[in-house]
C-alpha cells in the first residue's frame, strides 16, 4: 500500500510565501529604520531622509518613519511636507494603539540610543503636528484638532497642550478655559495644571493670579525650583505659602 503524502494546498503555500516575504520586508525595513535613526542623530540628515523614505516606500504604514520624515521636513522649513507625514504618523499611530490615557509622569524624551531607539509616543506626535499646523497659521484646524484630541481623551495633559496653543494663537480667554479644565481633570496630587496656569498668567501680566496658581502647586508638592518662583513674586516659601487646590 502506497502511503499518502500530505497535500499542501496552493492557498496555503501562498499564505506561507506571503508570510515569509513579509518577514523579510519587515526585517529589511527595521534595519533601514535603525540606520536612518542613527544617521539622524549623527546629523546626517540627507542619509536619514533617504533611509526613512525607503522604509515608507516599502511599507506606507510605517508610522515611525512617517514621523521622522515629518520632523526632518519641519526642521528644514518644508511645512507642507511635514504636515503630510505627521498627519499620517498620527493616524497610523492612533490606529495602532491608544496612548491618550492619563500619564502621571512627564513624557519621556526620544532617546537617541543608537541600538535601542525609543520611538515617539502618540502625545509627542500630536505635539509636533500641532506645531506644524500652528506655524502654517491654520488656527481653525489647529483648534479643531487639539479640541478633538482633548475631548476624546479627557486627559489633562491634552487640555494643557490645548491651552498653550490657544494662548500662542492669541485667544487667552479660551486658553484659560482649557487650563482650568485640566485642573478639574487632573488627580489631586498633580500640580502640572497649576504650573501651566502660573505660566499663562505670568505671560499675560496677571501676577496676582500667577501667585495663586504657584501657591496651589506648592501645596501639592513643594520643591526648590517652585520655591524660587514664589520668591520671585515676593512670597516666602513655607507652610503658610501653600494654598489648597481649587476644584
Amino acid at each position: 500500500m502506497i502511503p499518502r503524502r500530505p497535500i499542501i494546498s496552493t492557498a496555503l503555500l501562498g499564505v506561507l510565501f506571503a508570510a515569509l516575504t513579509g518577514c523579510v520586508t519587515e526585517t529589511r525595513s527595521d534595519w533601514r529604520r535603525l540606520e536612518a535613526h542613527r544617521a539622524y542623530h549623527a546629523g546626517d540628515i540627507p542619509t536619514a531622509r533617504d533611509y526613512f523614505a525607503a522604509c515608507v516606500n516599502e511599507q506606507a504604514t510605517d508610522w515611525k518613519s512617517q514621523y521622522f520624515l515629518g520632523r526632518i521636513a519641519l526642521e528644514t522649513g518644508d511645512l507642507h511636507t511635514a504636515r503630510r507625514h505627521l498627519d499620517l504618523a498620527y493616524t497610523l499611530r492612533r490606529a495602532n494603539t491608544e496612548e491618550l490615557s492619563y500619564q502621571p509622569e512627564p513624557l519621556r524624551p526620544i532617546n537617541p540610543d543608537l541600538d535601542q531607539p525609543r520611538w515617539p509616543t502618540l502625545p509627542q506626535i500630536i505635539d509636533l503636528l500641532a506645531e506644524v499646523i500652528y506655524q502654517q497659521d491654520d488656527t481653525v484646524r489647529l483648534n479643531e484638532f487639539l479640541n478633538s484630541v482633548a475631548q476624546r481623551s479627557g486627559n489633562p495633559n491634552d487640555y494643557i497642550r490645548l491651552g498653550r496653543f490657544l494662548q500662542r494663537s492669541g485667544d487667552p480667554d479660551s486658553a484659560v478655559t482649557a487650563l482650568n479644565k485640566a485642573v478639574l481633570l487632573a488627580p489631586v496630587d498633580d500640580r502640572r495644571p497649576y504650573l501651566a496656569l502660573a505660566d499663562f498668567y505670568e505671560d499675560i501680566g496677571l501676577a496676582s493670579e500667577a501667585q495663586i496658581a504657584l501657591r496651589r502647586a506648592y501645596g501639592i508638592r513643594p520643591d526648590d525650583k517652585l520655591a524660587d518662583r514664589l520668591r520671585s513674586h515676593g512670597i516666602v516659601p513655607g507652610p503658610t505659602a501653600a494654598l489648597p487646590i481649587d476644584r
